[in-house]
């Protein structure tokens, strides 16, 4: 009997511990089966092409695998939410209604792209014998739990005999969220709304201008909860919690036939995945030829007034500009014309939003508004081939012709003048060769105004005299060679009627001399012999009186002639040297264009060259009153007739023309400072809760190596700006966007530098320099009018080649 008893709780005890341990397992297979689901229901996206790719949770960016492209990083519904607000308080707070209307419209994009999201997610689950596509995102979650959760049961001996996938969310009572809340502005309360730093699910969150938002549970990774805590059909929320619920049925072996009960087990799973950082990113303010006096901070330049002309938006197309691209209209959203604060408005949402909601809404503002520290100063002058960058030559004088504008609107295919200006307006420094050879170099202070090189000013009678005088040196020596060549060749035919008619004289005067003899040795000539020797006499006398005045007009001719051709050889030495000194402009004025207040029309170039105007021609009068030394006492020979003649030599020569005494020269103020390349860089981690918030002040930028990547944007406001009092200076704006677009086709992220350790430069280190974002440049100061005719032209008589004074912009100056 007590064997019989002590049997049948052994029997009794192994049934429970296998009816216990198959319980156990299928609870376990359950709640994998519901982690599972979570995972897939992350992966599960929509895109959008301001946002990227957009989900449950934060995903980070994944290499492709067998050769297909990178995954791109996946956004947050909740983090993207919290970012559109955190960037809606930025705007209000700078009171820029166009980064408002952006940061409204995307919060209108964003709960469309929540019902999206929230459809895929419903559908992911659905039961549906059609739908055959297991691998996809969309409509496969089902499919593929129940295959998995069939597999596991049958190793079991037992048979899945129902699943059901429910979405939902959980009761308010601490459900979790991982979602970053900005800190209250100094003074405000707390939010009821925030705890902890964190946004609180299901809370209705304000957002001005636009109905309230609400933030979902979600974990910092993907956690079971209690079943009782889920609740069904969420309708503030988008569902981010699943709970599967799934029936098995035991081996009929175990029951009796007909007895097969459905065993059910359920559990419960919350989506969450790690916080993913944003790379790090730049903004960057350029001004390669230094801040305009109009602008101290980035806000002065967002509500600035002194803006003159809207510019353009344009987007890369086919792809890379410069490269196998080029620019055209934006595909969507385009805005049409804007005014250069309004486009900096717009690339700075667009980094911001880049950035997301990690960044300290009072520490970008704090930066905004703050002033950005002048580089200092360069060390000591350079001299020689360095003496422009000692000079700080950073404008020219131009002549605008459309040819910029046009070149940017038409020329922007791959090697077009488009995408050349393009290239060298991102350089990492203005290329020195963008400037025109011909234009006069000059240098732009820090106020704003335009001084000639090494001078104070900008001496307006001081140029127009020098342009006027080596524009007449080039006529006149066009002249003097015109001149010269046609008396040669007069002087030349009448040497040739002398030198046949003094032949002809000679000739009947040798005869006459022959025949005077022959009477001469008659001794007794008779009265008619005596009479025709008068005769003969008075002729021979007049032929040589006649031979000896054409001998004189000969020599006169000869030395006309030799006079024409020193004159023409001046006259091609006049005309070619201020051909060669307005092609070579750029480089010969560089250190300065001074005048001798003494003598008129001597100049002084670079502190080293002389120019000496010679605007009047040579006259015929002139050439044959020399060739005949009938000049007055009181009268010069012209100094193109002169073997000494000079138009242009060194200072240092040993015979100097003209001697130039520093004290003598005009303009010798002392110059002001020229403006210095200023880059500004607001970097995101400096911008972080906790980052060390401060403006990057460097030289020179670091992203040459950088284009604008297929699908982002590019501005273009030509004569945008102007300063100056004395001559206005005309300023114009470039800039790329290159996180605007966010879609699979365009991934916009921000570009890294080719130079890795760039912003360690004179900065505490850090873990890693950021990449490019946005860029928005002030650039090319040119003046307007300079007051005085700029269409001159000067001429090459060796190829006829004509050459302005002034001239045009090139288009590559952008």
């Amino acid at each position: 009997m007590l064997a019989l008893v002590a049997g049948a709780l052994v029997a009794g005890y192994v049934l429970w511990v296998s009816h216990f341990t198959v319980h156990q397992n299928f609870s376990d297979a359950t709640e994998q089966a519901a982690i599972e689901t979570a995972k897939r229901l992350t992966r599960i996206t929509v895109q959008h092409p301001s946002f990227g790719r957009v989900g449950l949770c934060d995903l980070p960016a994944r290499e492709g695998s067998g050769g297909l492209p990178k995954a791109p990083r996946t956004v947050g519904l909740n983090t993207l939410y919290a970012t559109l607000r955190l960037d809606l308080i930025i705007a209000g707070r700078l009171h820029n209604q166009v980064m408002t209307d952006l940061v409204l419209r995307d919060l209108e994009e964003a709960r469309k792209l929540e019902q999206e999201l929230r459809r895929r997610l419903y559908r992911s689950v659905e039961q549906s014998p059609d739908r055959t596509d297991a691998t996809s995102d969309v409509g496969a979650i089902y499919e593929q739990t129940f295959q998995e959760l069939s597999a596991e049961s049958a190793r079991r001996q037992r048979k899945l005999n129902s699943l059901k996938i429910i979405l939902g969310t959980l009761q308010p009572d601490n459900a979790p969220c991982v979602t970053s809340a900005p800190r209250p502005a100094p003074g405000a309360g707390s939010d009821s709304f925030v705890k902890n730093g964190l946004y609180r699910p299901f809370q209705p969150v304000p957002v001005n201008g636009a109905a309230a938002i609400y933030f979902y549970p979600v974990s910092d990774k993907i956690v079971l909860v209690d079943q009782l805590r889920f609740r069904r059909d969420p309708s503030q929320v988008i569902p981010s919690v699943v709970l599967i619920e799934a029936g098995y049925l035991a081996d009929s072996q175990e029951n009796a036939p007909g007895q097969d009960t459905e065993q059910m087990r359920a559990a419960c799973a919350v989506t969450g995945a790690p916080t993913v950082k944003p790379e790090p990113s730049a903004f960057m303010l350029n001004f390669p030829q230094g801040p305009p006096p109009q602008f101290s901070s980035i806000t002065s330049m967002l509500v600035s007034k002194h803006w003159l002309k809207p510019g353009q938006w344009q987007q890369a197309i086919r792809g890379k500009v410069p490269g196998s691209g080029s620019l055209g209209p934006l595909v969507e959203n385009d805005p049409g014309d804007m005014m250069p604060g309004d486009a900096l408005a717009m690339s700075l949402y667009h980094w911001l939003r880049y950035a997301g909601n990690e960044i300290d809404p009072e520490s970008v503002l704090a930066l905004l508004q703050k002033g950005w520290l002048k580089p200092a100063a360069p060390s000591g002058g350079q001299s020689g081939q360095n003496a422009e960058q000692a000079a700080s030559i950073n404008s020219c004088l131009v002549r605008e012709t459309g040819a910029r504008l046009y070149a940017i609107l038409n020329q922007t295919g791959p090697s077009g003048a488009g995408q050349i200006a393009i290239s060298n307006a991102f350089a990492a420094a203005t290329p020195v060769q963008v400037r025109p050879g011909s234009a006069l170099p000059l240098s732009v202070d820090t106020d704003g105004n335009v001084n000639l090189p090494g001078a104070c000013g900008f001496d307006k009678e001081l140029v127009a005299s020098f342009f006027n005088a080596l524009h007449k040196t080039n006529l006149a020596g066009v002249e003097t060679q015109s001149v010269a060549s046609a008396l040669t060749k007069r002087a030349e035919a009448q040497l040739a009627q002398l030198d046949r008619k003094v032949y002809l004289q000679k000739e009947e005067l040798t005869s006459l001399r022959q025949r005077r003899e022959r009477m001469e040795h008659d001794t007794e000539p008779p009265s008619e012999l005596a009479n025709q020797l008068i005769l003969l006499s008075d002729r021979m006398l007049n032929l040589e009186q006649s031979i000896a005045s054409d001998e004189a007009d000969r020599k006169r001719y000869q030395k006309a002639i030799q006079l024409a051709q020193i004159a023409a050889s001046n006259g091609q030495k006049a005309t070619l040297k201020s051909f060669d000194i307005c092609s070579r402009m750029a480089q010969l004025a560089v250190g300065g264009l001074t005048r001798e207040n003494q003598i008129d029309g001597v100049y002084l170039l670079s502190k080293r060259w002389i120019f000496v105007a010679h605007p009047a021609p040579v006259l015929e009068e002139d050439i044959l009153a020399a060739a005949s030394s009938a000049l007055p006492a009181t009268e010069k020979l012209s100094e193109w007739l002169s073997r000494e003649f000079k138009v242009w030599q060194e200072c240092s020569a040993p015979k100097t023309l003209v001697k130039v005494e520093p004290q003598g020269l005009a303009g010798s103020k002392a110059a002001p400072p020229s403006a210095e390349p200023t880059v500004v860089i607001l970097d995101s981690e400096a911008v972080e809760r906790g980052g060390a918030a401060a403006l990057k002040v460097y030289r020179r930028a670091a992203f040459s190596n950088v284009g604008i990547p297929a699908g982002q944007l590019f501005y273009y406001a030509e004569n945008a700006l102007q300063s100056g009092a004395q001559v206005k200076l005309s300023w114009s704006v470039v800039g790329r966007d290159l996180v605007a677009v966010r879609s699979d086709r365009f991934r916009g992220d921000a570009q890294a530098s080719s130079e890795l350790n760039w912003c360690r430069q004179g900065d505490v280190p850090q873990t890693a320099c950021p990449g490019l974002a946005c860029e928005f440049q002030v650039c090319a100061p040119l003046p307007v009018d300079p007051g005085f005719e700029t269409d001159i032209y000067l001429t090459n008589p060796s190829n006829l080649e004509r050459m302005p004074l002034v001239p045009p912009v090139p288009s590559g100056m952008i």
